[in-house]
């Protein structure tokens, strides 16, 4: 139990990171999209 707990801490934190700096970029010049699943013929990208 106190792995899983770990890493739901670790995705968390990895998460937090990532839209902290996201957060930093200017609105004007960038969009960012949410839950964005992009389908390719040959691979799926997440």
């Amino acid at each position: 139990m106190n792995e899983d707990i770990k890493k739901i801490r670790a995705g968390f934190n990895g998460e937090y990171r990532v839209f902290q700096s996201l957060k930093a970029l200017p609105k004007k010049e960038y969009l960012l999209f949410h839950n964005l699943r992009l389908f390719s013929t040959t691979h799926l990208i997440n």
